[in-house]
């Protein structure tokens, strides 16, 4: 089973595994930042390192981070050890939801969070939504697949990246893009922000 948590540097193995995920993180970052106020409450479900909640502490928000391990590397914001589900189960008002690449680890634990996700965001938070999908068409997707294959050869062995999938295979469950519409994108009101290869990003907000 691959472990997170015994990677030396997670955010570097991330950013070489997905291709433009510093893209990412930057956009997300530019504009999340005008929805971040003072006292506003943030929370970052699977937050890893904390890199992304590090980089709003200057903005005088009230930043949790969730995760199932504790892999921080920043420590400027209240952790909390938990499933995503029982976090925001718990918390009252949210205004802020960071999940990036984190309901793809959750297999059939994903609808509750799902749910509570929905949830809150209804009642009025934003959400950054990212996944990795299985695209719908499948000689699509294998190309694709191929592409990133060959893009991870940059940064990886040939038997790191054969290694890491197989220990992947029994953790790691992407729907397809329409299975993700179904289960959870059609309940809110989902514009996609950015995408690289067939790593998809959401900007989540009510649809009421």
């Amino acid at each position: 089973m691959f472990k997170f948590d015994e990677l030396p540097d997670f955010d570097k193995h991330i950013a070489n595994s997905i291709p433009n995920y510093d893209g990412l993180i930057e956009l997300v970052h530019g504009v999340a930042k005008d929805y971040v106020q003072q006292g506003s409450t943030v929370y970052d479900i699977g937050c890893s390192s904390g890199s992304l909640l590090n980089s709003l502490r200057c903005y005088g928000a009230k930043l949790y981070g969730v995760d199932v391990v504790d892999i921080r590397k920043h420590k400027d914001f209240d952790f909390i050890m938990s499933s995503g589900t029982d976090a925001l189960k718990s918390a009252d008002t949210i205004d802020v939801i960071f999940s990036i690449f984190t309901a793809q680890f959750m297999g059939l634990g994903r609808s509750a969070y799902f749910d509570e996700l929905t949830r809150h965001i209804n009642d009025g938070a934003i959400c950054f939504f990212a996944e990795k999908v299985i695209l719908d068409d499948n000689k699509l997707n294998s190309v694709v697949q191929k592409n990133l294959l060959a893009h991870k050869r940059k940064s990886f062995t040939d038997t790191e990246i054969l290694d890491k999938e197989e220990a992947l295979s029994g953790v790691m469950h992407p729907l397809t893009n329409n299975q993700l519409n179904t289960a959870f994108l059609d309940n809110v009101n989902a514009t996609e922000v950015w995408q690289s290869y067939n790593f998809k990003c959401y900007f989540l907000q009510s649809n009421k």
